[in-house]
Formats: structure tokens, C-alpha cells, sequence
């Protein structure tokens, strides 16, 4: 990680199709639509890029850390359903909408754009095993979810997050 890079901020220079070096979580995005992570802190403190989907595509995963988005180009609607209480929300995003997602957040993402994919940045602050309130309400499908990403690999009292 240097000191300071910058990033376009353009679609087009947003590579995210299959076989792209940037492209990440395979297993979560559609050909065509994904993540290009730009950043992520050498103590994994934090990450950062960019997420595109085209119309009728999207997402399901679950938040295991506070994560922000910044809505640049596109219409997309998002469930969220908090795994501890149950509570969820259905939400229509826009261009320059901001989101937080919090810890234990289960979303549901779908592009709705007609004429433009949805583009959004987001930056992701991961949660701490110290701070795992959060994993007494993970699913199996929130599990596999995190086993997807292979970004972590730890054990908790009755759940880990190892390969079966």
C-alpha cells in the first residue's frame, strides 16, 4: 500500500469481468458485474473499491463489519435485515445516495437501472473476533458467505469459519 494513489472514478475503467486480475468473490457477483477492491490496509484494518451491477443483477451477503457505500452512477433496491433483531428494510438507492452498513446486517442488493449499471464505492471496516456479538445470529448461509470471500479464517464457540 502506497502512501497515497488515486483512483478513477469512471465505469470504464472499473474491471470487473472474469478474468480480470481485480476481480473478487466469484462466487457472489455474475459474470459481467463484480468488485474491484483498490485497497486493503497490510493489517486488514480496512478495505476499499468499487461495486458493479448491471440491470437485473446483484447481490446476497452477509456484514460481518461496518461497511459505508457512496451511490455514483444507477438505481438499485436493497433489503437489509438486521440478523439479531429481525428487523428489516427495503430501500430504493440513487446516484449520490450514501449507505451505512452495519455489523450483522444480512443484504439483499439488486441493480434496478433501466439505462446504466449501478456503480458504487464502498470501504469496509472489518469487525474484530474481540467484537463477535454478531456471529450468534450468523446463518449457515451467512458462514458460507464469509468461507466465499476467504478473507478470514477463525473459530468461536460452536461456529468456525474453517473449511468443513
Amino acid at each position: 500500500m502506497a502512501f497515497f494513489e488515486s483512483y478513477s472514478l469512471n465505469e470504464a475503467d472499473i474491471k470487473v469481468s472474469e478474468g480480470d486480475t481485480g476481480r473478487l468473490i466469484p462466487h457472489t457477483f455474475k459474470r459481467g458485474g463484480g468488485m474491484y477492491r483498490f485497497i486493503t490496509a497490510p493489517d486488514l484494518s480496512h478495505r476499499a473499491g468499487f461495486t458493479k451491477l448491471s440491470k437485473g443483477e446483484g447481490f446476497s451477503s452477509y456484514f460481518w463489519y461496518d461497511e459505508y457505500w457512496l451511490l455514483l452512477q444507477g438505481r438499485s433496491r436493497v433489503v437489509a435485515t438486521d440478523r439479531a433483531t429481525g428487523e428489516r428494510r427495503e430501500v430504493e438507492l440513487h446516484a449520490r445516495d450514501a449507505v451505512f452498513v452495519g455489523t450483522g446486517t444480512h443484504v439483499v442488493h439488486e441493480c434496478i437501472s433501466d439505462d446504466e449499471p449501478t456503480l458504487f464505492m464502498y470501504v469496509a471496516v472489518p469487525a474484530s473476533k474481540k467484537d463477535g456479538k454478531w456471529l450468534a445470529h450468523m446463518t449457515d448461509d451467512d458462514i458460507q458467505d464469509v468461507r466465499d470471500r476467504e478473507e478470514y479464517e477463525w473459530e468461536w464457540p460452536g461456529k468456525s469459519i474453517r473449511e468443513p
